[in-house]
């Protein structure tokens, strides 16, 4: 079963966020919502392969790898509110 990890940046230093999801859907909406709610950097890294599937810049860039499935995409760029 894949596993995903977040980690958020402070001054640009990585911090692991101490949840491991087995969705993607739920680490990505996680992640947006730590940067959005508390205006730090996010990602969503694949656990097994390491690999960084969606970036959340707290000015709300978004980047999301190509790849991945089209709901979690459209999560990943939808506004929260």
């Amino acid at each position: 079963m894949k596993q995903y990890q977040i980690h958020y940046y402070i001054d640009r230093e990585p911090y692991r966020y101490d949840f491991i999801f087995n969705s993607l859907w739920a680490a990505t909406f996680k992640a947006r919502a730590i940067a959005e709610c508390h205006g730090v950097a996010t990602d969503v890294m694949d656990r097994e392969t390491g690999e960084i599937l969606a970036i959340f810049e707290p000015n709300g860039k978004i980047w999301t790898q190509t790849g991945i499935a089209s709901e979690v995409r459209i999560l990943a760029h939808t506004p929260l509110e």
